[in-house]
């Protein structure tokens, strides 16, 4: 009996090791950024043919990124609803970056003030 347990909680603990383990392995991909995705890359998507690809990438090229999916969707002719769905079931997003914004100036030194003597 003490040995079936202890074989038990051996394999008990080799498992609980075992999923630790692989959950802190990898972390998740994180999805594709069709800012910068390649023809390649959007033709993984289900309803992305080359043709569609190139017209994505065209339109990023001539009128800059997308700021969103739906903004994609609104500029290219023959992406819909449905292959907006499927780019945010696989995890697509459109990171344009962080907005640039120049250095505040300083204040400048208040004039002293002239004294007329």
């Amino acid at each position: 009996m003490h040995r079936r347990l202890t074989a038990a909680l051996a394999m008990l603990s080799f498992l609980m090791l075992a999923l630790a383990g692989s959950a802190m392995a990898a972390p998740p991909s994180p999805g594709k950024d069709i800012n910068k995705a390649t023809a390649e890359e959007f033709t993984t998507v289900k309803g992305i043919g080359e043709k569609t690809a190139s017209k994505i990438i065209a339109e990023r090229a001539a009128n800059g990124p997308f700021k969103s999916l739906e903004d994609m969707q609104e500029r290219v002719k023959g992406v819909g609803e449905k292959t907006i769905e499927r780019f945010r079931a696989a995890g697509w997003t459109a990171i344009t970056g962080p907005v640039k914004t120049p250095p505040a100036r300083p204040d400048p030194a208040p004039e002293k003030a002239k004294t007329g003597k």
